[in-house]
């Protein structure tokens, strides 16, 4: 059952979630329960064993999100009802989020689990630094790519897979229009839209994107030729015009423009993007480690925190498992859960009867 569930995800979500899943199976095998259909007691001991190691280790709330986010990771893949969505584990997240110590999410991860999350100061911070008139390619596309991420909740993997294509990457007046081909939780290469909308000001990342574009002076029609087996009259593409991620010279232009099938041009790899990407933020005054996940973390977390419906924020991220989503990339601070009590008609009004 376990190695049917991992076909499901792609093998950095396992990696990712792997100590809890250790931490989860060793618990139950000590309480003699089964780790996939475990009861919700067994779930809620497991999470306040874990909170209290939180709390002798300094480590905020999260480490208890991420260990339910795992458990219920584990029970979507299995097809069984997660036992960390009952209301006793859901006390157990409360108190946690209650009595550890908060990690802010503008601050640097200190500790195993705490995952960093940028914030729209970052990414404000990250183009006024580098974007103008003369900012050179390699410049104008890590930034570009970053703030895709944000505003498109994108993994690095998807930014990878983003295609210049005009039939895979079409820019509207209103919205850009990612068709990803592959991503982490399309394995079976399905594919799917992402829309990514068009803002007023310097920050907004169709207008960053066409820009890219111009400058890169990219291809985005493929030579074609008559299609191998069919019928006459029809055409296919006969060329690749590449990702929009990828190498440029030292004179400041694309590597490759295109190639003839069936060779395709590469994209950067993760280390050189993530490195480029580390330089900018230094030059930028953003002190803390931001990995290109920080910024699908953050898009998501400014999202709600600005009134954003869930579900369209959990939509547009792809993500499958609503827990994973709450628990593991929604970062929302105290005060705006304290703001909930306004709501409840306890304020200095009296009801007069």
């Amino acid at each position: 059952m376990a190695a049917s569930a991992r076909q499901c995800r792609a093998d950095r979500t396992w990696s990712q979630y792997q100590p809890q899943f250790e931490a989860w199976v060793a618990f139950c095998q000590q309480h003699s329960a089964p780790a996939v259909g475990a009861d919700p007691e067994v779930a809620a001991a497991f999470l306040t064993e874990t909170r209290l190691s939180a709390a002798r280790r300094g480590v905020g709330p999260q480490a208890v999100e991420r260990a339910s986010a795992a458990v219920s990771l584990l029970h979507e893949m299995a097809g069984k009802p997660s036992p960390c969505a009952s209301p006793m584990c859901a006390r157990v997240r409360e108190e946690a989020r209650r009595t550890l110590a908060a990690q802010p999410s503008n601050t640097a991860a200190t500790n195993p689990g705490e995952q960093p999350v940028a914030s729209p100061e970052d990414i404000r911070a990250l183009v006024d630094k580098h974007i103008h008139p003369s900012t050179p390619l390699a410049v104008r596309m890590t930034v570009t790519g970053a703030v895709l991420c944000y505003a498109g909740l994108l993994r690095f993997d998807d930014l990878a897979h983003v295609l210049v294509h005009e039939d895979l990457l079409r820019i509207l007046p209103d919205r850009a229009e990612i068709f990803l081909f592959k991503g982490k939780t399309d394995q079976a290469a399905r594919g799917t839209l992402v829309t990514i909308g068009r803002v007023d000001g310097p920050y907004c990342p169709v207008a960053l994107l066409e820009t890219l574009l111009l400058q890169g002076q990219y291809q985005r029609q493929a030579a074609v030729r008559p299609k191998r087996g069919g019928a006459p009259g029809t055409w296919e593409d006969a060329e690749d015009v590449g990702p929009l991620l990828r190498a440029v010279t030292r004179t400041g232009t694309l590597a490759q423009v295109s190639v003839r099938l069936p060779a395709v041009i590469k994209p950067l790899t993760y280390h050189t993007f993530r490195k480029r990407l580390n330089e900018l933020w230094a030059a930028a005054g953003v002190t803390r480690s931001l990995p290109p996940h920080a910024l699908r973390r953050g898009g998501a977390t400014a999202a709600v925190a600005n009134g954003a419906d869930r579900m369209e924020v959990q939509k547009l991220g792809r993500w499958r498992s609503q827990q994973v989503f709450e628990f593991a990339y929604v970062r929302e601070d105290a005060a705006r859960k304290q703001r909930l009590t306004s709501y409840l008609g306890l304020g200095a009004t009296r009801l007069q009867g």
